[in-house]
Protein backbone atom coordinates (compact mmCIF):
# COMPACT_ATOMS: atom_id res chain seq x y z
CA UNK A 1 0.00 0.00 0.00
CA UNK A 2 1.52 3.27 -0.96
CA UNK A 3 0.95 6.46 1.60
CA UNK A 4 -0.20 8.08 -2.22
CA UNK A 5 -2.99 5.32 -2.40
CA UNK A 6 -3.98 6.06 0.98
CA UNK A 7 -4.29 9.82 0.97
CA UNK A 8 -6.31 9.39 -2.15
CA UNK A 9 -8.37 7.09 -0.96
CA UNK A 10 -9.28 9.57 2.24
CA UNK A 11 -9.71 12.27 -0.59
CA UNK A 12 -12.69 10.97 -2.29
CA UNK A 13 -14.05 9.24 1.19
CA UNK A 14 -14.30 12.61 2.14
CA UNK A 15 -15.67 14.48 -1.16
CA UNK A 16 -19.35 15.73 -0.34
CA UNK A 17 -19.71 18.31 -3.10
CA UNK A 18 -21.77 15.86 -5.03
CA UNK A 19 -23.18 13.80 -2.42
CA UNK A 20 -27.07 13.89 -1.17
CA UNK A 21 -25.46 13.29 2.82
CA UNK A 22 -24.36 16.11 4.97
CA UNK A 23 -20.58 15.11 6.23
CA UNK A 24 -18.17 12.89 5.16
CA UNK A 25 -18.41 9.06 4.49
CA UNK A 26 -17.06 8.28 8.20
CA UNK A 27 -14.34 5.18 8.48
CA UNK A 28 -17.02 2.90 10.05
CA UNK A 29 -19.66 3.33 7.63
CA UNK A 30 -16.94 3.19 5.12
CA UNK A 31 -16.00 -0.15 6.55
CA UNK A 32 -19.23 -1.95 7.27
CA UNK A 33 -20.39 -0.97 3.79
CA UNK A 34 -17.16 -2.12 2.01
CA UNK A 35 -17.74 -5.66 4.53
CA UNK A 36 -21.69 -6.10 3.68
CA UNK A 37 -20.46 -6.10 -0.43
CA UNK A 38 -17.13 -8.69 0.82
CA UNK A 39 -19.94 -10.77 2.60
CA UNK A 40 -17.66 -10.64 5.91
CA UNK A 41 -18.56 -9.25 9.31
CA UNK A 42 -15.60 -7.88 10.72
CA UNK A 43 -13.24 -7.13 7.26
CA UNK A 44 -12.58 -4.58 6.57
CA UNK A 45 -12.56 -2.91 10.29
CA UNK A 46 -12.89 0.88 10.56
CA UNK A 47 -9.22 0.45 11.54
CA UNK A 48 -7.99 -1.38 9.30
CA UNK A 49 -8.99 1.54 6.72
CA UNK A 50 -8.04 3.96 8.69
CA UNK A 51 -4.12 2.28 8.23
CA UNK A 52 -4.94 1.88 4.53
CA UNK A 53 -5.47 5.66 4.69
CA UNK A 54 -2.42 6.66 6.37
CA UNK A 55 -0.17 3.56 4.10
CA UNK A 56 0.48 1.38 7.15
CA UNK A 57 -1.25 -1.41 5.40
CA UNK A 58 -1.41 -3.10 2.32
CA UNK A 59 -4.00 -4.41 0.42
CA UNK A 60 -2.08 -6.73 -2.28
CA UNK A 61 -3.08 -6.47 -6.03
CA UNK A 62 -4.56 -9.93 -6.02
CA UNK A 63 -6.90 -8.60 -3.67
CA UNK A 64 -9.01 -7.00 -6.75
CA UNK A 65 -12.65 -8.08 -5.45
CA UNK A 66 -12.09 -5.53 -2.32
CA UNK A 67 -10.18 -3.36 -4.53
CA UNK A 68 -13.55 -3.06 -6.68
CA UNK A 69 -15.88 -3.05 -3.39
CA UNK A 70 -14.16 0.07 -2.38
CA UNK A 71 -14.63 1.65 -5.78
CA UNK A 72 -18.08 0.96 -5.59
CA UNK A 73 -18.67 2.11 -2.43
CA UNK A 74 -17.51 5.23 -3.15
CA UNK A 75 -19.45 5.22 -6.22
CA UNK A 76 -22.67 4.37 -4.19
CA UNK A 77 -22.57 7.80 -1.94
CA UNK A 78 -21.31 9.82 -4.82
CA UNK A 79 -17.72 10.12 -4.36
CA UNK A 80 -16.16 8.70 -7.20
CA UNK A 81 -18.52 9.81 -10.06
CA UNK A 82 -17.13 7.85 -13.09
CA UNK A 83 -14.44 5.28 -14.37
CA UNK A 84 -11.80 7.99 -14.67
CA UNK A 85 -12.54 8.72 -10.96
CA UNK A 86 -11.94 5.42 -10.37
CA UNK A 87 -8.98 5.16 -11.91
CA UNK A 88 -7.48 7.43 -11.15
CA UNK A 89 -7.30 5.96 -7.07
CA UNK A 90 -6.67 2.51 -8.29
CA UNK A 91 -3.25 4.16 -10.56
CA UNK A 92 -2.30 6.20 -7.16
CA UNK A 93 -1.49 2.65 -5.79
CA UNK A 94 -0.15 0.74 -8.70
CA UNK A 95 -3.10 -1.26 -9.76
CA UNK A 96 -4.30 -2.13 -12.85
CA UNK A 97 -6.69 -0.11 -14.41
CA UNK A 98 -10.60 -1.27 -14.32
CA UNK A 99 -11.42 -3.66 -17.48
CA UNK A 100 -15.02 -3.10 -19.65
CA UNK A 101 -16.31 -5.56 -17.21
CA UNK A 102 -16.00 -4.42 -14.07
CA UNK A 103 -16.42 -0.45 -15.43
CA UNK A 104 -20.16 -2.22 -16.38
CA UNK A 105 -20.60 -4.26 -13.27
CA UNK A 106 -19.72 -0.99 -11.24
CA UNK A 107 -21.26 2.33 -13.21
CA UNK A 108 -23.82 0.60 -15.48
CA UNK A 109 -22.56 1.62 -18.74
CA UNK A 110 -19.00 3.07 -20.02
CA UNK A 111 -18.08 6.47 -18.47
CA UNK A 112 -15.24 7.03 -19.73
CA UNK A 113 -14.94 9.84 -22.04
CA UNK A 114 -13.51 7.33 -24.99
CA UNK A 115 -14.87 6.42 -27.83
CA UNK A 116 -14.64 2.78 -29.31
CA UNK A 117 -13.76 -0.56 -27.28
CA UNK A 118 -10.17 -0.16 -28.92
CA UNK A 119 -9.77 3.13 -26.92
CA UNK A 120 -11.24 1.34 -23.88
CA UNK A 121 -8.95 -1.58 -23.79
CA UNK A 122 -5.77 1.28 -24.45
CA UNK A 123 -7.01 3.22 -21.50
CA UNK A 124 -6.01 0.27 -19.48
CA UNK A 125 -2.24 0.13 -20.33
CA UNK A 126 -0.39 0.62 -17.53
CA UNK A 127 3.10 -1.08 -17.54
CA UNK A 128 5.55 0.86 -14.89
CA UNK A 129 7.78 -0.24 -11.68
CA UNK A 130 6.33 0.30 -8.68
CA UNK A 131 7.58 3.48 -5.86
CA UNK A 132 10.42 2.62 -3.64
CA UNK A 133 9.17 2.86 -0.29
CA UNK A 134 10.39 6.16 1.79
CA UNK A 135 11.86 8.50 -0.99
CA UNK A 136 12.31 11.83 -0.89
CA UNK A 137 9.94 14.20 -3.27
CA UNK A 138 11.95 16.46 -5.19
CA UNK A 139 9.33 18.85 -5.86
CA UNK A 140 11.63 21.57 -8.16
CA UNK A 141 12.13 18.07 -10.36
CA UNK A 142 9.14 16.64 -10.73
CA UNK A 143 7.37 19.78 -11.04
CA UNK A 144 9.81 21.06 -14.22
CA UNK A 145 9.64 17.63 -16.06
CA UNK A 146 5.56 17.70 -15.70
CA UNK A 147 5.04 20.72 -17.71
CA UNK A 148 8.05 19.68 -19.97
CA UNK A 149 5.96 16.65 -20.73
CA UNK A 150 2.28 18.17 -20.81
CA UNK A 151 3.21 20.44 -22.77
CA UNK A 152 1.45 20.81 -26.32
CA UNK A 153 4.15 20.05 -29.22
CA UNK A 154 4.57 23.09 -31.50
CA UNK A 155 4.23 20.69 -34.57
CA UNK A 156 1.46 18.99 -36.02
CA UNK A 157 3.35 15.90 -36.53
CA UNK A 158 6.23 15.59 -33.82
CA UNK A 159 5.26 14.19 -30.14
CA UNK A 160 7.17 16.02 -26.38
CA UNK A 161 10.11 14.12 -26.37
CA UNK A 162 12.35 15.03 -23.16
CA UNK A 163 15.30 13.25 -21.33
CA UNK A 164 16.59 12.88 -17.83
CA UNK A 165 20.73 12.65 -18.26
CA UNK A 166 22.70 12.34 -14.85
CA UNK A 167 24.84 10.08 -13.25
CA UNK A 168 24.22 6.66 -11.55
CA UNK A 169 22.30 6.99 -8.55
CA UNK A 170 21.23 10.07 -9.21
CA UNK A 171 17.39 9.31 -9.06
CA UNK A 172 16.88 9.19 -12.88
CA UNK A 173 14.45 5.90 -12.63
CA UNK A 174 13.21 6.89 -9.32
CA UNK A 175 12.22 10.77 -10.32
CA UNK A 176 10.60 8.99 -13.92
CA UNK A 177 8.58 6.46 -11.51
CA UNK A 178 7.09 9.45 -9.55
CA UNK A 179 5.85 10.78 -12.89
CA UNK A 180 4.69 7.87 -14.30
CA UNK A 181 2.11 7.68 -10.79
CA UNK A 182 1.61 11.37 -10.47
CA UNK A 183 -2.21 12.19 -11.30
CA UNK A 184 -1.55 15.34 -13.06
CA UNK A 185 0.06 12.85 -15.51
CA UNK A 186 -2.41 10.37 -15.45
CA UNK A 187 -5.15 13.19 -16.24
CA UNK A 188 -2.92 14.27 -19.31
CA UNK A 189 -2.06 10.77 -20.26
CA UNK A 190 -5.70 9.13 -19.74
CA UNK A 191 -4.87 6.09 -22.12
CA UNK A 192 -1.95 5.11 -19.41
CA UNK A 193 1.68 4.34 -19.62
CA UNK A 194 4.51 2.34 -20.96
CA UNK A 195 7.68 1.53 -19.41
CA UNK A 196 10.58 -0.55 -20.69
CA UNK A 197 14.49 -0.66 -19.36
CA UNK A 198 17.29 -0.84 -21.98
CA UNK A 199 20.07 -1.58 -20.25
CA UNK A 200 23.57 -2.47 -22.19
CA UNK A 201 22.54 -4.87 -24.52
CA UNK A 202 18.59 -5.34 -24.53
CA UNK A 203 16.84 -7.75 -26.24
CA UNK A 204 14.75 -5.48 -28.80
CA UNK A 205 12.41 -7.99 -29.49
CA UNK A 206 11.66 -9.18 -26.22
CA UNK A 207 11.37 -5.58 -24.99
CA UNK A 208 9.04 -4.54 -27.90
CA UNK A 209 6.95 -7.63 -26.76
CA UNK A 210 5.95 -6.47 -23.43
CA UNK A 211 4.80 -3.08 -24.70
CA UNK A 212 2.58 -5.65 -27.46
CA UNK A 213 1.18 -8.07 -24.86
CA UNK A 214 0.17 -4.61 -22.40
CA UNK A 215 -1.46 -3.55 -25.51
CA UNK A 216 -2.89 -6.76 -26.11
CA UNK A 217 -1.29 -7.90 -29.39
CA UNK A 218 -0.85 -11.27 -30.45
CA UNK A 219 2.27 -12.71 -31.63
CA UNK A 220 0.26 -14.35 -34.38
CA UNK A 221 0.87 -12.60 -37.81
CA UNK A 222 4.01 -12.60 -39.61
CA UNK A 223 4.59 -8.75 -39.31
CA UNK A 224 4.44 -9.52 -35.52
CA UNK A 225 7.28 -11.60 -35.82
CA UNK A 226 10.24 -9.51 -36.42
CA UNK A 227 11.43 -5.97 -34.89
CA UNK A 228 9.96 -3.85 -37.43
CA UNK A 229 6.84 -5.46 -38.28
CA UNK A 230 6.08 -5.19 -33.99
CA UNK A 231 7.31 -2.04 -33.61
CA UNK A 232 4.64 -1.07 -36.96
CA UNK A 233 1.97 -2.62 -35.17
CA UNK A 234 2.61 -0.68 -31.85
CA UNK A 235 3.34 2.36 -33.62
CA UNK A 236 -0.38 1.96 -35.56
CA UNK A 237 -2.05 0.78 -32.17
CA UNK A 238 -0.81 4.25 -30.50
CA UNK A 239 -0.96 6.68 -33.16
CA UNK A 240 -4.13 8.26 -31.91
CA UNK A 241 -3.39 7.67 -28.44
CA UNK A 242 -2.24 9.76 -25.47
CA UNK A 243 -0.11 7.37 -23.63
CA UNK A 244 3.41 8.61 -21.91
CA UNK A 245 6.13 6.34 -23.14
CA UNK A 246 8.93 6.03 -20.96
CA UNK A 247 12.16 4.56 -21.84
CA UNK A 248 14.56 3.71 -18.83
CA UNK A 249 18.31 3.08 -18.54
CA UNK A 250 19.16 3.66 -22.43
CA UNK A 251 23.14 3.19 -23.59
CA UNK A 252 22.64 3.51 -27.01
CA UNK A 253 20.84 5.59 -29.13
CA UNK A 254 19.85 2.86 -32.09
CA UNK A 255 17.84 0.50 -29.13
CA UNK A 256 15.81 3.63 -28.11
CA UNK A 257 14.63 4.80 -31.19
CA UNK A 258 12.71 1.15 -31.80
CA UNK A 259 10.55 2.38 -28.63
CA UNK A 260 9.77 6.07 -30.46
CA UNK A 261 6.40 5.07 -31.29
CA UNK A 262 2.50 6.39 -31.02
CA UNK A 263 1.47 10.39 -32.11
CA UNK A 264 1.26 13.54 -31.29
CA UNK A 265 -0.88 12.83 -28.02
CA UNK A 266 1.79 10.97 -26.61
CA UNK A 267 4.95 11.75 -25.04
CA UNK A 268 8.29 9.75 -24.28
CA UNK A 269 10.76 10.39 -21.30
CA UNK A 270 14.07 8.68 -21.95
CA UNK A 271 16.56 8.45 -19.34
CA UNK A 272 20.22 8.04 -19.89
CA UNK A 273 23.67 8.74 -17.72
CA UNK A 274 25.37 9.67 -21.33
CA UNK A 275 24.62 13.62 -22.06
CA UNK A 276 25.63 12.52 -25.72
CA UNK A 277 22.80 10.41 -26.39
CA UNK A 278 20.31 12.46 -24.45
CA UNK A 279 20.89 15.27 -26.67
CA UNK A 280 20.62 12.82 -30.08
CA UNK A 281 17.18 11.47 -29.04
CA UNK A 282 15.97 14.84 -28.28
CA UNK A 283 14.49 17.77 -30.85
CA UNK A 284 16.98 20.25 -29.40
CA UNK A 285 19.32 20.27 -26.48
CA UNK A 286 17.06 22.22 -24.20
CA UNK A 287 14.59 19.42 -24.16
CA UNK A 288 17.46 16.90 -22.49
CA UNK A 289 17.09 17.58 -18.35
CA UNK A 290 20.40 17.14 -16.76
CA UNK A 291 19.16 15.87 -13.35
CA UNK A 292 22.01 16.66 -10.33
CA UNK A 293 22.32 15.58 -6.72
CA UNK A 294 19.90 16.36 -4.16
CA UNK A 295 20.13 20.22 -2.50
CA UNK A 296 21.59 20.17 0.72
CA UNK A 297 18.19 19.73 2.52
CA UNK A 298 16.91 17.16 0.75
CA UNK A 299 20.06 15.27 1.46
CA UNK A 300 19.68 16.12 5.19
CA UNK A 301 16.40 14.98 5.15
CA UNK A 302 16.76 11.61 3.80
CA UNK A 303 19.98 11.00 6.42
CA UNK A 304 17.38 12.10 9.24
CA UNK A 305 14.81 9.63 8.23
CA UNK A 306 17.38 6.70 7.42
CA UNK A 307 18.88 7.39 10.69
CA UNK A 308 16.67 9.53 13.12
CA UNK A 309 18.59 12.03 15.15
CA UNK A 310 21.64 11.89 13.66
CA UNK A 311 21.57 15.30 11.74
CA UNK A 312 20.60 17.42 14.86
CA UNK A 313 23.58 15.43 16.99
CA UNK A 314 26.12 15.62 14.26
CA UNK A 315 25.20 18.54 12.16
CA UNK A 316 28.34 19.51 10.68
CA UNK A 317 29.17 16.04 10.45
CA UNK A 318 26.61 15.51 8.16
CA UNK A 319 27.25 18.33 5.91
CA UNK A 320 30.92 17.49 5.61
CA UNK A 321 29.45 13.56 4.37
CA UNK A 322 27.01 14.56 2.38
CA UNK A 323 29.13 17.18 0.53
CA UNK A 324 31.64 13.87 -0.12
CA UNK A 325 29.21 12.00 -1.47
CA UNK A 326 28.24 14.69 -4.09
CA UNK A 327 24.91 14.65 -2.80
CA UNK A 328 24.30 11.38 -4.90
CA UNK A 329 20.73 9.62 -3.52
CA UNK A 330 21.82 6.69 -3.36
CA UNK A 331 25.06 7.14 -2.26
CA UNK A 332 23.10 9.03 0.97
CA UNK A 333 20.94 6.21 1.42
CA UNK A 334 22.83 3.61 1.84
CA UNK A 335 25.06 6.24 4.04
CA UNK A 336 22.12 6.81 6.25
CA UNK A 337 21.39 2.97 6.42
CA UNK A 338 24.72 1.95 7.64
CA UNK A 339 24.92 4.65 9.79
CA UNK A 340 21.36 4.11 11.36
CA UNK A 341 22.71 0.49 12.07
CA UNK A 342 26.10 0.77 12.73
CA UNK A 343 26.55 3.82 15.00
CA UNK A 344 25.44 2.52 17.97
CA UNK A 345 27.30 0.04 18.12
CA UNK A 346 31.57 0.57 17.29
CA UNK A 347 31.74 3.41 15.25
CA UNK A 348 29.88 7.17 14.39
CA UNK A 349 29.80 9.23 11.43
CA UNK A 350 33.45 10.31 12.26
CA UNK A 351 34.00 6.72 11.60
CA UNK A 352 32.64 6.68 8.61
CA UNK A 353 34.25 10.05 7.37
CA UNK A 354 37.59 8.22 8.42
CA UNK A 355 37.59 5.29 6.59
CA UNK A 356 35.35 6.50 3.81
CA UNK A 357 38.72 9.01 3.07
CA UNK A 358 41.03 6.06 3.55
CA UNK A 359 38.84 3.85 1.29
CA UNK A 360 38.70 6.41 -1.35
CA UNK A 361 43.25 6.42 -1.74
CA UNK A 362 42.59 2.51 -2.03
CA UNK A 363 39.93 2.67 -4.67
CA UNK A 364 41.07 5.38 -6.57
CA UNK A 365 43.17 3.48 -9.26
CA UNK A 366 40.42 1.58 -10.13
CA UNK A 367 36.98 0.19 -9.55
CA UNK A 368 33.98 -0.50 -11.60
CA UNK A 369 31.83 2.02 -9.03
CA UNK A 370 34.14 4.51 -9.07
CA UNK A 371 34.84 4.72 -12.95
CA UNK A 372 31.27 5.01 -12.75
CA UNK A 373 30.32 7.34 -10.19
CA UNK A 374 33.49 8.08 -7.86
CA UNK A 375 36.02 6.36 -5.86
CA UNK A 376 34.57 8.45 -2.57
CA UNK A 377 31.08 6.72 -3.46
CA UNK A 378 32.67 3.18 -4.30
CA UNK A 379 34.63 2.90 -0.79
CA UNK A 380 31.17 3.54 0.86
CA UNK A 381 29.76 0.47 -0.80
CA UNK A 382 32.80 -1.37 -0.07
CA UNK A 383 32.51 -0.60 3.33
CA UNK A 384 28.32 -1.56 3.82
CA UNK A 385 29.10 -4.99 2.25
CA UNK A 386 32.36 -5.39 4.62
CA UNK A 387 30.13 -5.22 7.90
CA UNK A 388 27.97 -7.87 6.31
CA UNK A 389 28.07 -11.42 7.77
CA UNK A 390 30.36 -13.53 5.44
CA UNK A 391 26.70 -15.88 4.50
CA UNK A 392 25.16 -12.19 3.70
CA UNK A 393 28.09 -11.07 1.68
CA UNK A 394 27.69 -14.40 -0.24
CA UNK A 395 24.36 -13.95 -1.23
CA UNK A 396 24.66 -10.18 -1.88
CA UNK A 397 27.62 -11.25 -4.30
CA UNK A 398 25.11 -13.32 -6.49
CA UNK A 399 23.10 -10.44 -7.11
CA UNK A 400 25.67 -9.76 -9.55
CA UNK A 401 25.20 -12.32 -12.05
CA UNK A 402 20.98 -12.59 -11.28
CA UNK A 403 19.68 -8.70 -11.33
CA UNK A 404 19.35 -7.02 -14.36
CA UNK A 405 17.88 -3.95 -14.94
CA UNK A 406 15.19 -3.38 -13.59
CA UNK A 407 16.41 -5.80 -10.83
CA UNK A 408 12.92 -5.93 -9.34
CA UNK A 409 11.88 -9.20 -7.80
CA UNK A 410 10.14 -10.78 -4.74
CA UNK A 411 10.87 -13.14 -2.04
CA UNK A 412 9.94 -16.28 -3.86
CA UNK A 413 12.01 -15.34 -6.85
CA UNK A 414 15.39 -14.81 -4.02
CA UNK A 415 14.34 -18.03 -2.52
CA UNK A 416 14.63 -20.07 -5.67
CA UNK A 417 17.85 -18.35 -6.38
CA UNK A 418 19.85 -18.37 -3.38
CA UNK A 419 18.27 -22.16 -2.46
CA UNK A 420 16.83 -21.04 0.81
CA UNK A 421 13.72 -21.71 2.86
CA UNK A 422 13.30 -18.82 3.74
CA UNK A 423 15.45 -15.62 2.64
CA UNK A 424 14.03 -12.84 5.07
CA UNK A 425 16.57 -12.21 7.41
CA UNK A 426 19.07 -11.79 5.10
CA UNK A 427 17.05 -9.50 3.23
CA UNK A 428 16.44 -7.52 6.07
CA UNK A 429 20.17 -7.02 6.66
CA UNK A 430 20.88 -6.04 3.07
CA UNK A 431 17.71 -3.58 3.08
CA UNK A 432 19.42 -2.07 7.15
CA UNK A 433 22.28 -1.85 4.85
CA UNK A 434 21.27 0.56 1.63
CA UNK A 435 22.05 -2.68 -0.29
CA UNK A 436 18.05 -3.41 -1.42
CA UNK A 437 15.46 -1.13 -1.47
CA UNK A 438 11.99 -2.30 -0.66
CA UNK A 439 8.72 -1.13 -3.03
CA UNK A 440 5.22 -1.69 -3.05
CA UNK A 441 4.17 -5.19 -2.00
CA UNK A 442 6.49 -7.99 -1.29
CA UNK A 443 8.68 -7.00 -3.86
CA UNK A 444 12.83 -5.60 -3.87
CA UNK A 445 14.92 -3.32 -6.08
CA UNK A 446 18.66 -3.44 -6.34
CA UNK A 447 20.21 -0.13 -8.39
CA UNK A 448 22.25 -0.74 -11.49
CA UNK A 449 25.26 0.80 -8.94
CA UNK A 450 25.02 -1.80 -6.71
CA UNK A 451 24.80 -4.45 -9.25
CA UNK A 452 27.95 -3.78 -10.37
CA UNK A 453 29.55 -3.62 -6.63
CA UNK A 454 28.24 -7.20 -6.75
CA UNK A 455 29.81 -8.26 -9.56
CA UNK A 456 32.93 -6.95 -8.43
CA UNK A 457 32.92 -8.79 -5.48
CA UNK A 458 31.66 -11.73 -7.24
CA UNK A 459 34.61 -11.55 -9.32
CA UNK A 460 37.12 -10.16 -6.91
Amino acid sequence: MSVPFGRKLKTFRQRIEFSDDEGNLGLETFAKEIAALMGTENYPSKSTVHNWEKGSAEIAASERKLLLNIIRVLKDYKRILNAEEANDVLFSGGYAALGSDEINSIFGTVSLRLNTQSDLREFQVFLVLPLPIGIIERKDEVVELKARLTTISSSIYAQVITAIRGWPGAGKTTIASILAHDPEILHAFPNGVLWISLDKEPDIFDKLMTWARALGLRNESDASKNIDGLQAQINALLHDKRVLLIIDDVWHVKDAKYFRVGGKGCATLVTTRSTEIAEALVPTPSNAYKLGGFTEKEALDLLEYLAPGLTNSYHEECLELIESLEYLPLAVQVAGRLLNREMQYVWGINDLLAELKEGTKLLAEHSEVADATSPTIAALLRKSTDCLDEQTRRYFRTLGTFAHKPAVFDLEDIEEYWGVSDPRPFVKKLVNQGLLEPIQGEYFQIHALLVAHARSLYEA
